[in-house]
């Protein structure tokens, strides 16, 4: 007996798009092989405080991501998500390694924070909080 799904009878999945979202910007700040945005990032984002545009945002990691040339990611141990109607949130723990050149070796467990908005039938990305490295 063979079974086949379609993919569209399972989709949307919110909570599977955000999970995979998180990690790949975690895996993308974390200098990760693998390392990629997300195509679900609004038009404006919280950063610092202000509202700046996608591009800015993308460069602002992209640079994170050039100072810190000696961090690797080590992976997401948990992702915890709440989708509320038109918001959605996720919490992850995840984990980095820092060579000798940071002054300060070895791995280091982290928190980020990730906050979404509906827009297009999908949730996308508004806002992101990691302040271990300052992102706020």
């Amino acid at each position: 007996m063979t079974t086949h799904f379609i993919y569209e009878e399972f989709y949307p999945n919110h909570a599977e798009d955000i999970k995979e979202d998180v990690r790949d910007t975690l895996n993308f700040i974390c200098r990760g092989q693998n390392g990629h945005l997300p195509w679900r990032i609004s038009d404006k984002v919280k950063l610092h405080g202000k509202k700046v545009s996608e591009e800015m945002f993308k460069v602002h990691l992209e640079d994170h991501r050039q100072i810190f040339k000696e961090m690797s990611f080590v992976g997401v141990d948990s992702i915890e998500t709440d989708i509320s109607g038109p918001k959605a949130h996720a919490k992850a723990h995840f984990r980095f390694y820092l060579d000798k050149s940071s002054g300060q070796a070895g791995e280091v467990n982290a928190e980020a924070e990730f906050f979404y908005n509906m827009k297009y039938e999908t949730y996308c990305l508004t806002r992101l909080v990691v302040d271990c490295f300052g992102i706020k």
